[in-house]
């Protein structure tokens, strides 16, 4: 959510909107529209694969606290 809330306001701003342009120029980065499409296509499947592979699940510790 907090991507998508700086790219509404990036693209609101024709400062933001003129310096990704040129960085899309100069670097061959991707443009904003371009970028929130790509997140907009990740998945929830997509996102437990890429956590299955950070998270060795043999290492988790669970702990009850109790109060």
């Amino acid at each position: 959510n907090k991507i998508m809330a700086m790219s509404y306001r990036a693209n609101e701003s024709s400062y933001s909107q003129s310096y990704m342009s040129l960085r899309n120029a100069i670097f061959g980065e991707m443009l904003l529209d371009d970028y929130i499409d790509k997140i907009n296509e990740v998945s929830k499947e997509d996102i437990m694969r890429v956590a299955n592979l950070s998270f060795d699940q043999s290492k988790e510790l669970l702990m009850i606290c109790r109060s």
